[in-house]
Formats: C-alpha cells, sequence, structure tokens
C-alpha cells in the first residue's frame, strides 16, 4: 500500500488519522497493513516521533488483529512491552495515549503472547492505572451506568408471540 509508505515517510499525523479509519475496515483491508508492522513499530519507538502521531500509530496497531500474525515474534523483535509498559504510568502522558497502548495491548494479547504480557508488568500498571483513574470512571458509571443497565436488559414488549 502505497498511502502507508507515504504516511511513515512523512510522518503525518493526518495521513495516520486516515490510515486508522481504513485499518478498522474487515476483511482482507487489514492483511495489506502486515508488511508495514515492523516499519509502523520502528516509527512508533523513535525517539522524535511527536505524541498527535503517536497516538495515530499505536490506533493503527491497535486495529490490526491480522489472523495469523505472529504478534509473539513482532512483541520480540521489537522489544514492544517496555516500551508499552512505560506509557502505562498514571500522569506520565496523555489519555489518550494510554488508551490506545491499552488496546494496543488488547490486539497483541493471544495465547501466545499473554505469558510474557504478565511478566512484562503491563498487568500489574493496568491495574494500578485504573486505581489512579477510579474517580473518572465512578463519574462515568454514574452518568452512564443506568443506561448501560438498561441497554443489557430486553425490551419483552418488543417480542410478539
Amino acid at each position: 500500500m502505497l498511502f502507508v509508505q507515504r504516511a511513515v515517510e512523512t510522518r503525518d499525523s493526518l495521513l495516520f488519522k486516515v490510515l486508522r479509519n481504513i485499518s478498522q475496515m474487515d476483511g482482507s483491508i487489514k492483511q495489506l497493513f502486515a508488511g508495514y508492522m515492523s516499519e509502523l513499530a520502528e516509527l512508533m519507538k523513535a525517539p522524535d516521533t511527536h505524541q498527535d502521531l503517536l497516538v495515530e500509530i499505536v490506533g493503527v496497531l491497535s486495529n490490526l488483529t491480522i489472523e495469523g500474525f505472529n504478534f509473539s515474534a513482532f512483541i520480540r523483535q521489537h522489544d514492544l512491552l517496555p516500551f508499552l509498559g512505560s506509557y502505562l504510568q498514571p500522569g506520565v502522558v496523555e489519555d489518550d495515549i494510554v488508551l490506545e497502548v491499552v488496546m494496543f495491548a488488547g490486539t497483541l494479547c493471544t495465547v501466545e503472547t499473554a505469558e510474557a504480557l504478565v511478566r512484562s508488568g503491563m498487568v500489574s500498571k493496568l491495574y494500578d492505572l485504573i486505581a489512579e483513574k477510579k474517580d473518572d470512571y465512578k463519574k462515568f458509571y454514574e452518568q452512564f451506568g443506568k443506561n448501560l443497565k438498561l441497554g443489557i436488559h430486553e425490551d419483552l414488549s418488543l417480542i410478539h408471540i
């Protein structure tokens, strides 16, 4: 995909926003990104990658649930777990980066990688984040909890016998 090459070469956050939307599509589209995973990982880890770009790159990577992709080798090859773990510290980075890192960790978590994720300390860092943000979660639940509860119940008046 020339579009991915162009985005990597120019480091344009807007191009990466478009890529992020494309990477959400199902089907064979995600497979097209497989050849660019290493380039995306290296750009993500580059010390001169600014935060707006980092959010978009991690967002693209978190969308790439590519069947048959060897995430275990990918994690090892790019030493991703210490890098990602460094962004899971409360108050260190913006919340949108933390969210994308959490989502990317979810994408990386497979049967083959789960043990490495736990051993890296990422799971305990996630617990720490939840503890740090518990007031935010409480506010969210107070505002939307009723809707969430109601949303999971079936409206029996709509059932026609």
